[in-house]
C-alpha cells in the first residue's frame, strides 16, 4: 500500500493548473481519435473542475486546510468553510472506524448530489423532448 502524505493532497492536482492540463490532454486525445475537440476537452475539464468545487465545499480538518486551487498563479490555500460534505479519511483505510466514517460521507454525498443530478437530467430530457417536437414540426411538410 502506498503511504499517504496529507501535506501533498489537495495541492497541484487540485488546482486551476490541473484543470488546464486535463483540458489540453483531452484535446490531444480527442484530436487523435477524431472526436469534437472543443466538446470533449471542455467536458473533461468541467468534470475535473467540478471535483475541485466539491472538495472546496468539503470539511478539511487537517492542515494545511483547503486546496491550492489557483496554482500556479498562487500558492495560497482556499476552503469555503461551509463543510457541506463530511471529512473522509485515508489512513487505516480498512479499520472499522474509518470504513464507517467514509461510508457515512459517501451516503451524505449521494443524498445531496443524486437529487441535483436527477433534476438536471429531467431538465435536459424535457428540453430535448421540446426541441425534438419543434424540429419535427419544421422538418415535415404541412398537410
Amino acid at each position: 500500500m502506498l503511504p499517504f502524505k496529507p501535506e501533498t493532497h489537495r495541492t497541484v492536482t487540485h488546482s486551476v493548473g490541473a484543470v488546464l492540463i486535463v483540458l489540453l490532454g483531452a484535446a490531444i486525445v480527442a484530436r487523435r481519435s477524431r472526436r469534437p475537440v472543443p466538446r470533449v476537452s471542455l467536458m473533461c475539464a468541467a468534470a475535473y473542475a467540478t471535483h475541485l468545487l466539491l472538495d472546496w465545499l468539503g470539511a478539511d480538518r487537517f492542515p494545511p486546510f483547503g486546496l491550492q486551487m489557483f496554482w500556479p498563479f498562487s500558492d495560497g490555500w482556499f476552503i469555503s468553510g461551509w463543510d457541506l460534505f463530511r471529512q473522509t479519511a485515508r489512513r487505516q483505510l480498512l479499520s472499522p472506524a474509518i470504513i464507517r466514517l467514509n461510508a457515512l460521507a459517501i451516503a451524505q454525498e449521494i443524498a445531496i448530489l443524486v437529487p441535483i443530478l436527477a433534476a438536471l437530467w429531467l431538465v435536459r430530457v424535457k428540453t430535448l423532448a421540446g426541441l425534438a417536437t419543434e424540429l419535427a414540426g419544421r422538418d415535415h411538410a404541412a398537410k
